[in-house]
């Protein structure tokens, strides 16, 4: 099993991504981390087209893999399961951006109902960008039992507890 990490909109992100890759290569194959272009480029937010086409492109032969994402990545692999671009075993998301979906209009709803791998989404109970209680309330209307809303403590979009984040994986891998 491989592990494609997808991280969130902020540069900042990139450290968190290291240090998550860093503690979870133990347990794949190989790891793909995508570093996202407007980083390099100074813009403030991800052109999520580009950033899927670049996923495309440099994930064809880590089959098989799941995918480990967080808030901006989330609607990332989302995106590209729906338009059939990849196939992961299963999906970790750490901080949905509920107010993000709404912003920019995006039909979550329909994302979700295209995927056909269990999903397992740990939401800060007080994250600001849409807290536990806000996330399920959402899939409430979307009929999957294996999508799974795992509650944390926090009142950040910041997901740091890499402990907690390890230990869920390994939980998932049958560690």
């Amino acid at each position: 099993m491989n592990l494609i990490l997808l991280p969130g909109n902020s540069k900042r992100n990139k450290t968190w991504l290291e240090t998550v890759d860093t503690r979870l290569q133990k347990y794949f194959k190989n790891t793909y981390r995508q570093n996202y272009s407007h980083w390099d480029k100074g813009e403030p937010e991800i052109d999520l087209s580009f950033e899927l086409k670049k996923l495309n492109k440099n994930t064809p032969n880590l089959r098989p893999y799941a995918i480990f994402a967080k808030s901006v990545g989330t609607l990332l692999a989302l995106k590209a399961i729906y338009e059939n671009k990849i196939l992961p075993s299963w999906c970790l998301f750490a901080g949905m951006p509920l107010e993000l979906v709404k912003n920019e209009n995006i039909d979550l709803e329909k994302w979700f109902n295209a995927t056909t791998c269990p999903i397992y989404i740990i939401q800060n109970d007080s994250d600001p960008v849409g807290n536990y209680n806000d996330v399920r309330r959402f899939l409430n209307d979307i009929d999957r039992p294996d999508i799974n809303v795992i509650e944390a403590p926090g009142s950040t979009h910041n997901y740091d507890d890499i402990d907690f984040l390890e230990k869920l994986v390994q939980e998932l891998l049958n560690i």
